[in-house]
């Protein structure tokens, strides 16, 4: 009689951003409900230590949590799934020493982190990926970059991001958050209050850097050069995103009455709201602008986004989430920050998607009006938004559908181990 053997799930980057959290956590929700049975253990091998986030597995008693160090190849599993984020790392593929794997919901540009895709891939990467049993990507752009250079030995197509899988969730901790800071800790307009500006629920934002400053964390490998570059567009460009939130919240706070909460989705997030936010805002507007003082988990933020009316985010994750608790979200793009965004076009989120492109004053409020307009349009039609949450959804979970069955048939047989 032959016995499973354990998934392995290589997942985890860093745990300064509930987004890269949400991976770990939404892949091991995504597992037990589409493959694994409550009872089955599954290996959980992140790529740096998990940190306060690790209680987040509480949920999942036969997780076996593995260290970032332990080799691999030597770990009692059949099958490796490589988890969601901006890269397939590629020294976790060859450490598995041949044995079945595949990637879900990843983007995989060729090049360094935020890069657009590579003009071509090295023929070994190429041939390495060919070994996968399935690769599938969180955006329609990876997929077709994959397939352009010639990755055509598994399937390649679009899987979405396992953060769409996260459905943890801290209501009491949401409702003791709104309260300390002030705020009503109402559910989601969409559908119901929104159309009466004096009756909307408030706004979450949540502001972003150019190029996420991880070399402050001690959390890259970037050279001094590269560094010193993405200093100088992060310092080109500061001043003029966050005016574009500025004008977003001062509109907010005029039409409806109603508050904003600043959120970070990575750590760093904190003092940039205080700086380029709070400091700078119009006598009428701040105080109704409450920045969140702590960093939070995405079980927490999920249950927040659930009482906002929307959230205008510059990161990609925290719209996930919203979307994920029946929250309109909005995205602002910034070029610099990965094809990741492409996804919210993949699921029918075009009017939900604003490229944050700006030259000068004209640009920079043509993308304020951009979003100021996609927010009107969510508070005055609100069945329509909540519509629109819906459908984006259903696509989700039809792709996910979609996905799982090529992953179960590729497993089947992966795993399998002759006492």
């Amino acid at each position: 009689m032959s016995v499973r053997l354990p998934i392995l799930l290589r997942s985890g980057w860093q745990q300064v951003n509930i987004g890269d959290i949400a991976h770990w956590a939404g892949a091991l929700a995504l597992l037990y409900r589409e493959l694994c049975s409550r009872d089955e253990e599954v290996r959980f091998q992140p790529f740096a230590p998990l940190g306060n986030a690790g209680k987040l597995l509480q949920r999942w008693p036969r997780v076996i949590l593995d260290s970032a160090d332990a080799e691999s190849h030597s770990l009692s599993a059949g099958f490796m799934i490589h988890g969601s984020g901006g890269t397939i790392n590629l020294d976790a593929v060859r450490s598995w020493r041949g044995k079945p794997w595949g990637a879900y919901g990843v983007t995989y540009t060729g090049g360094p982190y935020g890069s657009s895709f590579a003009d071509a891939l090295p023929a070994e990467t190429v041939d390495l990926l060919n070994t996968a049993e399935f690769i599938f990507t969180r955006e329609t752009g990876t997929a077709a970059f994959l397939r352009s250079q010639g990755v055509s030995g598994p399937p390649v197509q679009f899987g979405p991001d396992a953060t769409f899988g996260f459905d943890s969730t801290d209501e009491a901790g949401a409702d003791q958050v709104l309260k300390t800071l002030g705020m009503p800790p109402t559910g989601s307009t969409a559908g119901s209050t929104a159309g009466s500006p004096g009756g909307a629920a408030f706004l979450a934002v949540i502001p972003k850097l150019r190029i996420d400053p991880y070399w402050r964390m001690g959390l890259t490998d970037m050279s001094q050069s590269e560094i010193a570059a993405a200093e100088r567009i992060n310092t080109s460009c500061v001043a003029g995103d966050h005016h574009i939130l500025r004008e977003i919240i001062a509109w907010w706070v005029r039409r409806t009455g109603s508050p904003v909460l600043l959120c970070p989705e990575m750590t760093y997030q904190l003092d940039l709201m205080d700086r380029w936010i709070i400091s700078l805002l119009p006598r009428d507007v701040a105080p109704q602008v409450h920045p969140l003082p702590f960093f939070w988990l995405p079980d927490l933020a999920s249950s927040v986004y659930r009482r906002a009316a929307a959230v205008v985010s510059v990161e990609m994750h925290s719209p996930i989430l919203a979307l994920n608790v029946g929250t309109p979200a909005i995205h602002l793009r910034q070029k610099e920050d990965s094809p990741k965004g492409q996804m919210w076009r993949d699921i029918g989120l075009e009017r939900w998607l604003v490229d944050m492109d700006w030259q000068n004053d004209n640009d920079r409020q043509a993308v304020a009006a951009a979003t100021i307009g996609a927010l009107e349009d969510i508070l005055a039609n609100p069945e329509d938004a909540a519509w629109t949450v819906q459908t984006a959804g259903k696509r989700v979970r039809n792709a996910e559908d979609e996905a799982w069955q090529i992953i179960r048939d590729r497993v089947a047989g992966s795993t399998q181990e002759n006492p």
